[in-house]
């Protein structure tokens, strides 16, 4: 596969081998916490509490529902489960693009991005025909990047040795780009926005609070003891989830917008709505006061500027290829003037908006602007 005058060198197949296990790991019966549709929030989650000395099992929404043995993280383009339409090829290059870019916040971790496109992972992924794809996407004009193994084993040191750590990611025989992401994710995790009794239970808001209890499926004989449920996108009734204490936990706060539902919260358990927040920022518990006004003023900001007032919905600026016909979008030009952005329409509207509160701590840093109230996010 070639790629673009520039770019990093491409994963060879050795290379893949060091920075991810080709084997399954086994389930664990009796997690001590079971992350259901992991994304950004929950992969984060699942490694802080492994850190903590829990044992943790990461599942998709996929492997609870397709036949096929293999058992996928969730949220993964292109994933051997999905094939490699094109609206898997839109999603994965959205997520690559997000969170890479996330990471030049961080010092010595600077990645060019001067035009769209998509992270070619090399010849690794394992999955028949994507490289051809590959090919013809960079034909079609997407710039085609490869990732750097150096950079990428400095992102997460000790990548292959999760099940040390007690986190367990049923291999998928590919490099997972939201893996890399948990060095930055567990530095935003790791000080004021702590863990103390427990982990955040994010349920949709018809679920009853006090457990989990859907229409039983694929999980079979696992008994978590606390369970993060973080993909909206599960279908109701879809799973049950059998678990050995009582799932109720005293929530975080999410940063709630005006264009969404508020909120249930109690002392004891937050739950979610099926239009919440921005998860990457939720986990700021209500004691951080001065934190959580700056960055909900932040997020107002970037709900404004992205919120379409006809209907109240959150729109994406989209740039899915340079042939894309500007009449399909025409609010493109009200849009934010972002360089080197690369946006798709997606269903994770608060992934989408996240992208911006990103972008407004890196104008912080970069600015000398940066909120005394928020040094505990800064790199």
């Amino acid at each position: 596969m070639s790629s673009t005058s520039g770019s990093l060198p491409n994963l060879s197949a050795d290379d893949a081998a060091i920075l991810d296990r080709t084997s399954e790991s086994p389930l664990i019966p009796a997690p001590d916490l079971l992350v259901i549709g992991a994304e950004l929030t929950g992969l984060a989650a699942a490694s802080l509490a492994a850190e903590k000395g829990w044992k943790v099992q990461v599942l998709s929404e996929s492997s609870l529902t397709e036949t096929n043995s293999s058992r996928l993280p969730g949220l993964i383009w292109p994933s051997s489960l999905a094939g490699i339409a094109g609206d898997d090829e839109r999603e994965f290059a959205f997520y690559c693009r997000d969170l890479w870019s996330r990471l030049t916040v961080r010092s010595g971790m600077e990645f060019e991005w001067k035009v769209p496109g998509v992270v070619a992972l090399g010849g690794a992924t394992g999955i028949p025909g994507w490289s051809d794809r590959l090919e013809e996407l960079q034909a079609d004009g997407w710039s085609i990047q490869g990732i750097d193994a150096e950079q990428l084993q400095s992102l997460l040191p000790g990548w292959n040795r999760n099940e040390d750590r007690g986190l367990f990611f049923p291999a998928d025989g590919q490099i997972n780009p939201l893996r890399a992401s948990l060095s930055f994710a567990r530095n935003l995790l790791s000080r004021k926005s702590s863990v103390r009794t427990g982990l955040t239970v994010q349920l949709d808001g018809s679920i009853a609070e006090e457990k989990i209890s859907l229409v039983k499926t694929s999980l079979g004989d696992i008994r978590p003891k606390w369970v993060l449920f973080n993909d909206r996108n599960l279908p109701e009734k879809s799973l049950s989830v059998q678990t050995t204490e009582q799932t109720v936990i005293r929530g975080f706060v999410p940063l709630t917008t005006p264009i969404c539902n508020q909120p249930v919260i109690n002392d004891r358990t937050t739950i979610v709505p099926r239009t919440g927040g921005c998860e990457v920022f939720s986990l700021l518990d209500n004691e951080q006061g001065e934190a959580a006004a700056i960055l909900q003023s932040a997020w107002n900001e970037t709900v404004a500027r992205w919120t379409d007032p006809a209907c109240g919905q959150i729109t994406g600026a989209v740039k899915l290829t340079r042939k894309i016909s500007p009449n399909r979008f025409p609010r493109l030009d009200r849009l934010p003037d972002v360089s080197n952005a690369w946006w798709t329409l997606t269903d994770s509207n608060d992934t989408l908006l996240s992208v911006g509160l990103g972008q407004r701590l890196l104008e912080w840093i970069q600015t000398g602007e940066f909120p005394a109230a928020l040094n505990f996010l800064r790199p």
